[in-house]
């Protein structure tokens, strides 16, 4: 895929999540729960990711 190509790709998909609720309701509804669960799959990796620091973090400590 060409870069051309990619930001017409992206271009459209903004275009869609912009649309006014007032043209479809469905559409505003579906923007607002993928943005939800893109905050949440971003909060849970943020978790993994803290965990497991706090994890290495005890081993080191456990190796002293």
């Amino acid at each position: 895929m060409t870069d051309s190509s990619q930001k017409n790709e992206l271009l459209s998909e903004c275009s869609k999540t912009r649309s006014l609720p007032s043209q479809d309701g469905t559409k505003s509804k579906e923007s607002i729960f993928k943005s939800l669960l893109s905050l949440s799959d971003i909060f849970f990796v943020g978790t993994i990711i803290n965990y497991s620091l706090q994890t290495l973090r005890r081993r080191k400590r456990a190796k002293q």
